[in-house]
């Protein structure tokens, strides 16, 4: 089972997980749910034979490959799958949600888990890489070949998600200062809440440029940005380490045995190539993963 949360403003995805996660009441913005932080903890009773996984919206594809393959070859195991923005679902685990697996793109996030000891800080697993980009609208008006392009009179917008709250923003804001045009973009520059919104600012012309994720996995979530209605203009060096698909692990899941077989089947050869893979295209037209 697939169930999908993407596309909406992060006030009104805070709202749904709380919901979801049966509590009384809701706070409206980032303040989360009702439940008190540090509440003892409860043993999670769920089916043993079912991992739950929570991935970041546009990983849902390559989960849910991986849930098809897992559960041919484990008759009697399933996984069910949740997708969300990172935030919404950071949010929920910090409020009580138990997912047995998470998967999510750079490093703010889960690191953010392990440092308040929701996740199990030695089972964390690197599934794919991905680059950094400078996307602009089809046809690239603005005539974007460079960073330093971004400090032209040409490019009257830019935005990204806003740093260090989303891992994709503040690899955008680390690579630009790397580059010497953060300080230079400021005047021009918009934080969005996720790097969906980016692509939609720069599909419908708001934006000349945004800095994303190169494959876009925003791109497959299908919320109003259509594929050809944005194009890399430039790939910017980045740290190898950082821009990284990561899964890791709750540390009170209830089948944690089960979760980590299915980790197996997720860094597996055939569904990192499923990670890296652009929206209409086969996967052997991409790099393998991690290049």
């Amino acid at each position: 089972m697939v169930s999908r949360v993407c596309g909406r403003p992060f006030s009104s995805l805070i709202r749904a997980g709380c919901l979801a996660l049966g509590l009384a009441a809701a706070a409206v913005g980032l303040g989360g749910c009702a439940e008190e932080a540090g509440a003892p903890e409860q043993r999670v009773r769920r089916d043993p034979n079912v991992v739950l996984t929570y991935a970041a919206c546009g990983l849902g594809p390559a989960v849910e490959a991986a849930r098809a393959r897992f559960e041919a070859e484990n008759p009697g195991k399933s996984v069910e799958i949740e997708v969300g923005e990172p935030r919404e679902l950071v949010e929920r685990i910090r409020e009580g949600a138990v997912p047995d697996l998470v998967v999510l793109v750079g490093d703010a996030e889960l690191a953010r888990l392990e440092r308040e000891g929701f996740l199990d800080r030695t089972a964390r697993q690197q599934l794919a890489r991905y680059r950094l980009a400078i996307v602009a609208p089809a046809g690239n008006p603005a005539d974007v070949e460079s960073a330093q392009d971004l400090l032209s009179a040409r490019v009257r917008a830019i935005t990204i998600a806003i740093p260090g709250l989303t891992s994709s923003g503040t690899h955008a804001k680390a690579a630009l200062e790397r580059l010497g045009v953060w300080s230079g973009i400021q005047a021009k520059l918009t934080l969005r809440e996720t790097p969906l919104e980016a692509l939609r600012a720069v599909a419908a012309g708001d934006a000349e440029a945004a800095v994303v994720y190169d494959p876009c996995p925003a791109l497959w979530v299908g919320a109003g940005v259509a594929p050809e209605a944005v194009a890399v203009a430039v790939v910017l060096p980045t740290d190898q380490r950082g821009v990284a698909v990561h899964v890791g692990v709750h540390r009170r899941s209830p089948s944690a045995l089960l979760a980590q077989r299915f980790m197996r089947t997720l860094a597996s050869e055939q569904i990192a190539a499923e990670f890296t893979r652009r929206p209409g295209k086969p996967t052997d037209e991409e790099p393998a993963a991690g290049e």
